[in-house]
Formats: structure tokens, sequence, C-alpha cells
């Protein structure tokens, strides 16, 4: 564009434009390099609460872990006791006093393990068949000692688990008697576990000790969330490695996970971000609103001038994808930026030349392909229509006028396919009839009977292929193949496989083990003929191949 005197604007020139958009890229550069300076103090308070946190939990998780040393050390005592193992090996005497005994024994025993021990408020032994021996009421029936041992079972052993609200932790007994195995069970004191968190401190911090299957262990006396939430963040914290901002219908929260090594459980500790950056809100959103107006205003200015920017490349760019689709005749708008127009002029000229030259070499070629078939289908006619009136002349020799107004009614139908209006291409079937008559006048000229045989895929039957593309490969076979024989067997296999269209012509002749160049088979005018229409319609999409041998017959292939 330029004004009055000619002379050009600023926003003309692609370089102006690239300043204007430096400047405009410095400015959101420093904009964001305020908010990364903001973002940085926030990332180190967070870190400063995440090692809190952590240590935290760990601290915790010492003392579940050292109470689960503990009471597993008291199960592995009484688990390899000689005196348990001894008893609940023995078959119940039903009311007798030796059973009484064996309850005493037993209920004693376990009382001196746990005497020092107020963690665990009940230990029971639970054979298999659901005979126990426990310490501490109430009386446990088989039926209840059998279900609690089943739930046993379905969790690890040696870890904590709940079952209806109580925690739980077994190891198995290996008595190897009868087949009989055991456990034994301690029941835990909540109000024990509950002291753990009584006793410590956690200022603006929910804690949770879940088990492995997501049911909670313990917690703080005053949460911010509530424990049902938990179980949809916790593979959140899972993903995140432990660390994660969790957002729930209250806030957002900063959560870690960390799992207690061999009890099966995992101590979450959760801090409300409000607490963590309560201090630090006022700034943050005074920050932000600058940032995002400053953004917005930045984004917006961005993208008109770079629209501005990219209009005329982009027009030259649309107009090449057009042509590279096939779209020759599209031009490009003739640009108002300086460095552009030029290129723009040279683009059309350039494609106007060769618009010209694609157009003139289309028509060259169209006409040199029309020429090549043309020339091709007159030369085999008269190749054709000579031999087949030497044939007539001979059948007229030595047949009366029926046999001569058969072979007659053959050539009509050959000679119509040859030079009607539609003769350079035909159906299959058609095709096909044509080789039937070839072979009906060479058995009247030869005094042979020749077999032809057809085996067509169904679906073939009317596709179109080049006129006289099968009758050439028949007349090779009778020639050659049955040269000196009267009786002979031709088969014309069509079929598709793999997406191409197969076309076999097969006889029981002489065969031969020579080059087919060399040996006279191949090639005549009539097969040279159809191999070159063949290939200028299909080009590399069609092969042929030819295989024989001495005394076994000879295959031709055509695949397209």
């Amino acid at each position: 564009m330029k004004d009055k005197k000619g002379e050009h604007h600023f926003l003309d020139s692609i370089q102006n434009k690239i300043f204007l958009c430096i400047t405009l890229v410095v400015s959101i550069v420093v904009i964001l390099t305020t908010l990364l300076i903001y973002l940085n103090s926030s990332s180190v308070i967070k870190d400063s609460a995440l090692t809190f946190m952590s240590t935290t939990l760990r601290t915790l998780n010492r003392q579940i872990q050292d109470l689960h040393t503990r009471t597993m050390n008291i199960l592995l005592k009484i688990a390899i006791n000689e005196t348990v193992r001894t008893t609940i090996s023995l078959e119940p005497e039903l009311a007798s006093y030796e059973e009484y005994e064996q309850f005493r024994e037993i209920d004693t025993l376990i009382r001196n393990y746990m005497a020092d021990e107020g963690f665990i408020e009940r230990i029971v032994i639970i054979r298999s068949d659901g005979r126990a021996f426990f310490s501490g009421n109430p009386i446990m029936m088989r039926d209840d000692a059998l279900s609690l041992y089943e739930d046993c079972l379905s969790h690890t052993e040696g870890t904590f688990f709940s079952i209806d609200g109580e925690i739980f932790c077994y190891r198995q007994i290996y008595v190897g008697q009868a087949g009989m195995d055991a456990i034994v069970v301690a029941d835990m004191d909540e109000e024990s576990i509950d002291s753990i968190f009584q006793r410590s401190s956690f200022t603006n911090m929910d804690i949770f000790v879940l088990s492995d299957n997501g049911q909670l262990f313990a917690q703080t006396p005053y949460n911010s969330i509530a424990a049902d939430d938990l179980g949809k963040y916790m593979p959140m914290l899972e993903a995140g490695g432990g660390v994660q901002v969790m957002r729930t219908d209250s806030g957002r929260f900063l959560g870690a996970l960390e799992y207690i090594p061999d009890t099966g459980l995992g101590s979450v500790a959760i801090v409300s971000y409000h607490n963590l950056f309560s201090e630090s809100y006022r700034i943050l959103y005074t920050a932000l609103l600058v940032i995002i107006l400053s953004i917005g205003l930045s984004v917006l200015i961005s993208y008109f001038l770079s629209r501005l920017i990219t209009k005329d490349l982009r027009s030259l760019r649309i107009s090449m994808l057009r042509i590279s689709q096939g779209d020759i005749r599209e031009r490009t708008e003739i640009p108002g930026a300086v460095e552009i127009k030029d290129l723009a002029i040279i683009f059309n000229n350039m494609m106007d030349k060769m618009d010209s030259l694609i157009s003139e070499t289309a028509m060259k070629e169209v006409e040199k392909r029309k020429l090549e078939q043309d020339y091709l289908s007159m030369q085999i006619q008269p190749h054709f229509i000579y031999n087949t009136l030497n044939l007539v002349k001979v059948m007229a020799l030595q047949h009366d006028e029926e046999d001569m107004a058969k072979a007659i009614t053959a050539l009509v139908d050959i000679l119509r396919a040859v030079t009607g209006k539609e003769s350079r291409y035909t159906t299959l079937e058609h095709e096909i009839g044509f080789a039937k008559q070839y072979v009906y006048l060479h058995d009247f000229r030869k005094g042979c009977q020749i077999n032809l045989e057809v085996e067509m895929d169904g679906t073939l039957a009317d596709i179109q292929v080049p006129t006289l593309i099968l009758q050439p490969l028949v007349e090779n076979a009778c020639l050659h193949g049955f040269e000196d024989r009267q009786t002979g067997r031709i088969v014309i296999k069509a079929f598709q496989e793999e997406g191409r269209t197969h076309i076999q012509v097969l006889d029981d002749g002489v065969g031969f083990e020579t080059d087919p160049d060399r040996s006279g088979r191949l090639y005549g005018i009539g097969i040279s003929n159809v191999l070159e229409r063949m290939e200028l319609l299909y080009g590399d999409a069609f092969t042929f191949d030819i295989a024989s041998g001495r005394n076994s017959g000879t295959k031709v292939e055509l695949v397209f």
C-alpha cells in the first residue's frame, strides 16, 4: 500500500511487523517473569509444607510400625509355642475336664504375653474347623470364630486390617497333624491407637491412616476433609508419586502419602491451601488480576498483528495447497507487502506457463495413446481376417454348404467384434466366445477335435477387457501345442486373487523345453500385439508369464 506520495507505510514491511512483534513478546516476557518470581515464592512455601508433612508422617509411621512389630512378636511367640501347638492339635473332648484345662492353659499363656502390652484388647487362636482358644470376653462361638477365620485369610498375613470397624492382625500356625491349620489373631485396642494421635501435635494438618483396601485405620480428632472422600484421592496421590494437589467441594488441598512398610497401611497428610497461603493471598489476587489483564491485552494485540503479518503469506500458501491438490488454474492475489509482491507475481507467471505446458503435454499424450491403440488394433485386425479367410477358403473346397454356413457364421461373429464401433473393448464373456469360434474354425480346417473348456468366476463375466486378447493365445496353443495331434484339450481359467484378475490358458499339448522366444511359440504378431496393448492399458500392474515342459503342456497367464 502506498500513500499519495508513493511511499510505503510502516506496516507494509515484514521487517517492521516483526520488530513490532518482538517488542510485544518482550513485554509479555517481563510480565511472565514477574509471575514466575511470585510463583517461585509460592513453590518455596509449598516445598516447606511438604517437608514438614513428610517429617510428621515419618514420625507417626515409626510409632505405628513399632506397634506392628511388637504385635507380630507376640503373635510369633504364641504361634511357635509348643504348648499352643500341642493343644490345638488335639481333638476336642466335649464337656470334659481335659478340654476345660486346655482352654485355661491357653488363656493363661495369652494373658502372660499380653500383660505388658496394653494396645491389644484380645488374642484368639482359631483352628480351621472353627474351634477357638482365646483370652478375654465375650465368649466366641464356633460360627463366629469360623467367620473371623475366613475373614482373616482374605487379607494379607502380618498386616493390619479392619473388619466391621475393629482392627485385626493375624499370623498362621502350621500344625501339620491331620491337615489341621490354625491362626492366631490380635484384636487391637482402638483407644490405644487413637492415643498416638492425641499425643502428637498436628496444627492445621489432617492425618489419616488407611488399610490396603482403603478402609480407615485411624485419624486425627478434627479433620477438614471427610474420610469418605479419601478413596477417590488415593489414586491421585499414588499417580503423583505420593504428592498431589487435590480439589474438593470445600477447596484445594495439598496431600502427601507414605506407605508404612510391612503393615499394609498408608498414612496421608492433608493441608488446606487456604491455611498454607493465607498470608500471601491478597498479593496473589492483585498480581493475578494485573497479569491476567496484561496477558489478555497482549494476546489480543498479538492475534491481530499476527494475522496482519501472515495475511499475504497465508494467501500464497493457500494457493500453493490448492495447486498441490490438482487445481493448477489457481492464482494468488497480488499482496500489498513489498517483500512478497514480486514473489506473488513470479509465482502467477510461473503457474501460467506451467498450465500451458501441462495442457499441451496432456493433449499430446492423449493423441499419442489413441494413435498407439488404433495402430495396434489395426495391426491385428488385417492379420486375423487374413488367416480366417484362408480357413474359409480351405473349407469351401473340402466341405458342403451346411459346414460352410457354420464356418461363415463363426467368421461373421468374429468380424463383428473386430470391425464394430465398440471393437476396442468387450466383456470377458464375449472374448471367451470369440476364442470358442476360433477353435471351431480350426477344427474344421485341420479335421481335429480340440475341446475348449472354460472355468470362470461368475463375477468376472461382465468385466471389460481389450478385444481379442484370448484368441491369439488360443491360436498359439492350437498351432504349436497340437501341430502333430488330432485331439487335445484347452482350458481357459478366469479368477480374482488379492484384488487382481488372473486369466490362464492351459493346454495338454507337446510343450517345449527351450526359451519360448527361440522355440517359435512366442512372440508372433498376435501375441506381441496383445502384450503391447495390455502394457499400454495397465502399465506396471500388468504381468505376463508362460510355463511349459516337454510333453507336459503349456500354461500362459495374464494378470492385471
